[in-house]
């Protein structure tokens, strides 16, 4: 089973593990953490998301000390990342005139999907309940690929984000995102729940 992870599931496995995060999807977390490292999911993440790390740590003002202990929290998510045996998906809606097109993560992810990725970032964008994050991570999953150039399909798209698991359910009713077909868009409780169903 693949399953395309939130940046926020990251940072709430983090919290776990330095004991600052407690909520009912705690267990449903560390579930799928285990899952993963087990090999019996197939974890994927945006690169995207190592993008917004960076911009986390040049945010202007940010005193040296704090600026060193965001650094050492985002090297823990990526070891966290790394024992899940994550693999990295591009951004495919990468330009040349905004902060996210970073050569070294995003560039090389221009192709033929661009125009395509793009426009669903721009329809995703106009939805209330829908972050530039956000729309970033969905393209990530339903347009990037990995560093072999390999497209993966998804199952489950794995967020803890409230309003855009609200906001994405909302239109799907509607009818008005018909690309995120196929795709369960649900949070960690959600998933552990729907995966015991499928293993029964």
């Amino acid at each position: 089973m693949n399953i395309f992870l939130d940046n926020m599931v990251i940072d709430y496995l983090f919290r776990i593990t330095v004991q600052q995060y407690n909520s009912p999807h705690k267990l449903s977390l560390e579930e799928i953490r285990s899952l993963a490292e087990k090999g019996r999911v197939r974890c994927f993440m945006a690169l995207i998301t190592r993008v917004e790390m960076l911009h986390g740590l040049e945010k202007a003002g940010l005193p040296a000390p704090k600026v060193l202990e965001c650094a050492r929290n985002d090297s823990s998510k990526l070891r966290i990342a790394e024992q899940m045996n994550i693999v990295w998906v591009s951004y495919p809606a990468s330009r040349g005139d905004d902060t996210y097109s970073r050569s070294d993560l995003t560039l090389r992810s221009w192709g033929p999907q661009w125009n395509i990725a793009h426009a669903l970032e721009e329809k995703l964008l106009r939805i209330q309940g829908i972050s530039n994050g956000d729309a970033r991570q969905i393209v990530s999953m339903l347009y990037g690929v990995d560093q072999f150039g390999a497209k993966c399909d998804f199952n489950a798209f794995v967020t803890e984000d409230g309003p855009l698991l609200t906001a994405i359910k909302r239109e799907v009713v509607r009818g008005s995102l018909s690309e995120l077909d196929g795709v369960h868009f649900c949070n960690a409780r959600e998933f552990i729940d729907t995966f015991a169903e499928s293993n029964t």
